[in-house]
């Protein structure tokens, strides 16, 4: 009774002193018995871990423990289709490696032992390949990360994926970007961009209603032409039926952007960016919103773009718009017909009859010769 008192107190201090995570093997036979004993923290024996690994499944791992005993090469399926050369028994134990085979009914609980601390993907396949493994161990893994509440509520953003870009319009006002801006000083702007030329075209508005809305690409159609393709958010002006009987009627193509994803206008949202810091920078009164507006598309009209390397208008007009800044540069004056050559002066002679025109009288034409 003494032998068996003092042998389970030794084997109670041996566990103790292994479960501390202070001391940490460093040999592989230490590896081994460190994840079992952590298994056997959780509420785990060693035997309940022999007698799941024989039991029967649809890979036969009774089979290939007989076979490893025995010397026996066994059946691909029988060995989950890896060599048999990489499979040992250690204390009774299936092992790959130095890596510990964990029945299906004990996953859940190393899985759990895994994802101790919430760590992601993959630091627990990290662990996992130095301590246990099974057919399904990384898939296993990859769906417990994702499916952890905990770790969802922490997790960052996803990578971005790289944005759509626009196929290249091949003429001015072949396809618009449309958008709103405001309230800014109680008024509201509506914002057309033309995605060749960069063209931005600047209303405002009394509201964002959809009459007002199609009274706007009216005025603007007439100066400019019915485009091939409008694209904007997915604002109720243009999800109504009546703007979609517009577009209709006027063969346009609608194309909206995804809902809360605004970059997918990004024309008209960055005009709309920077025509709101125009503004802010005036800090005009109300009464002077119109004249700054105007001085602000005159300057981004004439301004080269970064994206097309030439002016708005330039490439609306073929030619740069002339301002005050033109008068800076001296130009020649020019007596020259603008025909080329002066035409001859007809000359008359004395007593030569001639007819002239009468603005004030009642005939047209008065008739005389010559002194």
């Amino acid at each position: 009774m003494r032998c068996g008192s003092g042998h389970r107190r030794r084997m109670q201090m041996r566990t103790e002193c292994l479960d501390c995570p202070s001391k940490t093997p460093a040999t592989n036979t230490e590896s081994r018995r460190w994840i079992l004993l952590r298994l056997i923290k959780s509420r785990l024996c060693l035997s309940q871990l022999k007698n799941l690994q024989n039991a029967p499944k649809k890979t036969n791992v009774k089979t290939l423990l007989e076979g490893l005993k025995v010397g026996r090469v066994v059946e691909g399926c029988d060995r989950f289709g890896v060599n048999q050369s990489e499979f040992s028994i250690q204390q009774g134990c299936l092992m790959r490696g130095i890596r510990v085979y964990i029945p299906p009914k004990l996953r859940q609980r190393v899985l759990e032992e895994l994802h101790t601390g919430h760590f992601g993907v993959s630091r627990m396949k990290s662990l996992a390949r130095s301590y246990c493994w099974w057919e399904t161990v990384d898939r296993d893994i990859e769906d417990l990360s994702r499916d952890c509440c905990e770790c969802a509520s922490v997790k960052k953003n996803p990578v971005s994926v790289a944005p759509h870009c626009w196929e290249q319009a091949t003429e001015p006002f072949q396809r618009i970007h449309v958008d709103f801006a405001g309230p800014f000083l109680g008024m509201y702007f509506f914002v057309i961009v033309d995605a060749f030329s960069k063209w931005p075209e600047v209303k405002i508005i009394r509201d964002m209603t959809t009459d007002t809305t199609i009274d706007r690409l009216r005025e603007y159609f007439v100066t400019y032409g019915v485009p091939s393709v409008i694209v904007s958010d997915r604002g109720v002006q243009f999800t109504s039926d009546q703007f979609r009987e517009f577009v209709r009627r006027n063969n346009i193509m609608h194309k909206m952007g995804a809902p809360y994803h605004p970059a997918t206008n990004g024309q008209a949202e960055r005009f709309v960016q920077t025509f709101k810091e125009k503004l802010k920078a005036l800090k005009c009164e109300r009464k002077d919103v119109q004249f700054e507006l105007y001085k602000i598309l005159m300057a981004y009209r004439r301004t080269v773009h970064p994206v097309t390397g030439k002016s708005p208008s330039m490439l609306v007009y073929g030619r740069q718009m002339k301002s005050r800044l033109d008068l800076l540069v001296p130009v020649a004056d020019l007596k020259v017909s603008s025909r080329g050559e002066e035409e001859p002066v007809r000359c008359f002679t004395v007593n030569e009859r001639v007819a002239a025109r009468d603005f004030l009288g009642a005939s047209k034409w008065q008739f005389g010769t010559t002194g």
